[in-house]
């Protein structure tokens, strides 16, 4: 098993490195990559601190509308066979746009400060409130004025009853279809470069189905919250702007065998919403590689595309190496995540 393999471990001995200061300088050398955590932590599914409440999988949060409410009469965000929907909070709007590379953008626009649904400030139970009709021409959900210092639901987010929504630590979402990444959506801000946008300010994404289940001890990817998942968009209470929202199913353009340095190196090139995708294209990114080249599905190449994700997202290609040795996440990034015989 990869020495980045066991629940969070790996998160953790990250964030002590980033919190010495230590990770820019180790990763200034680092070849290709982009910007993710550790491989193989597992993630819980992280709530909004809503009771739980019988019901099944698609029973709403308080205040919130359940999941077939959202599919029902939000608007539709659709790469290849994945399709969200996206329901904007009363005062918001949302549109949608393609993106050259096949991805596709739901833009919630807030043109009023932000009030909705309740969070709270340090991310509390949803308030409930009375679900109305919305601002005329939105199709939102009318929810009661918060406080100061509140986050607010700006929009609500549902996906079909064959897939799950799992939400990474960072607010990134992988959408599976049983085992198998088909999506992702980027952390809750992040936009292709030709999306114009006046930003709303510290975005967030997260799940708030009660009956997401806790990550299990298998040190699998993600634990997902279960079919017909609701999850929230917030901003803070009185926030103004556009928070896009980055759907993508292709995390990987190419990925080709050659020789470089010791001996044969697969070079990844990402798409752009994997440069920009955080946790969710990780775990979209090694999906992809290992159905692409399956004799890449070693735990140091998938260290190594861990590193080259966190230390240099704009890289032309992620070089991995299967000759390289497997070491721990400080030799990975002390070695520019290029370890060789004898590190560590």
């Amino acid at each position: 098993m990869s020495r980045l393999d066991g629940g969070r471990r790996g998160r953790t001995l990250l964030a002590a490195v980033l919190a010495a200061g230590v990770a820019g300088g180790v990763l200034a050398g680092c070849t290709p990559g982009g910007g993710t955590p550790p491989p193989s932590a597992a993630a819980t599914a992280p709530g909004t601190g809503a009771d739980p409440q019988a019901g099944g999988p698609d029973a709403p949060a308080p205040g919130l509308p359940d999941a077939a409410t959202v599919r029902g009469t939000g608007t539709p965000l659709v790469v290849g066979t994945t399709t969200l929907w996206v329901l904007p909070t009363a005062g918001a709007g949302v549109r949608t746009l393609a993106a050259e590379d096949g991805s596709a953008v739901a833009v919630v626009t807030v043109p009023t400060p932000a009030t909705g649904a309740v969070t709270g400030a340090a991310g509390g139970a949803v308030g409930a409130g009375a679900v109305g009709t919305g601002a005329a021409g939105t199709g939102g959900v009318g929810m009661a004025a918060p406080a100061a210092g509140d986050r607010v639901v700006v929009a609500v987010l549902a996906a079909p009853a064959d897939r799950t929504l799992a939400v990474r630590d960072d607010g990134s979402v992988v959408v599976d279809a049983g085992d198998a990444f088909v999506a992702g959506l980027a952390p809750a801000g992040h936009a292709p470069p030709s999306v114009a946008l006046t930003p709303a300010g510290s975005p967030r994404v997260a799940a708030v189905d009660p009956a997401a289940p806790a990550a299990d001890a298998s040190g699998a990817d993600d634990a997902p919250t279960g079919p017909g998942v609701v999850v929230t968009l917030t901003v803070p209470a009185g926030a103004v702007g556009d928070v896009p929202l980055w759907l993508a199913d292709v995390t990987v353009l190419d990925a080709t065998w050659g020789q470089r340095e010791g001996g044969r190196s697969l070079a990844v090139e990402p798409s752009a919403w994997a440069r920009a995708g955080g946790q969710a294209a990780g775990v979209g990114v090694w999906a992809q590689v290992v159905a692409r080249e399956p004799e890449a599905d070693l735990p140091t190449m998938r260290d190594q595309l861990w590193c080259h994700q966190l230390g240099a997202p704009e890289k032309d290609t992620w070089n991995l190496e299967p000759w390289r040795p497997e070491v721990d996440t400080l030799t990975l990034l002390a070695a520019g995540c290029n370890p060789v015989d004898g590190d560590g």
